[in-house]
């Protein structure tokens, strides 16, 4: 698997208990899939890569979030786990069916941004996670960072294939007075 094919799913950020279990935060909308993986790709921070099978997924909701406990074979202490935290953990996009109409955050970046009326605004640079609805974050033609609701009032992504999103504005989104 190359790393153009792997997506992100998670962050171990601690290691949970004595038998080598660990608590990851996860990037993706629906942390139950994790139950549907055999072994998960563990990158670290200097881009080393292992495969880590799992033996044991649980998801458990606390404080209104939802965190993922994994055990992977061969892991079997509290050392064990520590050694794992800060490791990103991919899985091959394959490994991730997405239904017609559904994509990935990431897919987003680099788009160029059009009005509804097509003028140019400027291209998606990242979309910011938020309870509410999540945040475009497009660098503006004039060099502004723009924040968009990524609301189907606002955004049309009937384009994405052409590398564009639609915008309608209203008045004040797109920094106008």
């Amino acid at each position: 698997m190359t790393p153009d094919t792997m997506i992100s799913v998670g962050r171990i950020v601690k290691s949970r208990g004595l038998q080598g279990e660990v608590v990851v935060r996860a990037l993706s909308d629906d942390p139950e899939r994790f139950k549907s993986f055999d072994e998960i790709v563990a990158t670290g921070q200097d881009g080393a890569s292992s495969v880590l099978k799992l033996a044991f997924v649980r998801t458990h909701k606390r404080q209104g979030t939802s965190e993922v406990h994994l055990r992977f074979e061969g892991v079997e202490s509290r050392e064990q786990a520590d050694a794992l935290k800060g490791l990103t953990l991919n899985v091959a996009r394959e490994q991730l069916p997405l239904a017609e109409d559904e994509y990935f955050l990431f897919e987003l970046a680099g788009l160029e941004v059009l009005t509804s009326a097509g003028e140019s605004v400027g291209h998606v640079k990242e979309v910011q996670r938020n309870p509410g609805q999540d945040l475009i974050v497009v660098s503006s033609d004039d060099g502004a960072e723009l924040l968009i609701p990524d609301v189907p009032e606002f955004v049309d992504k009937s384009m994405m294939e052409e590398g564009r999103l639609v915008v309608t504005p209203i008045e004040g989104l797109l920094g106008d007075d």
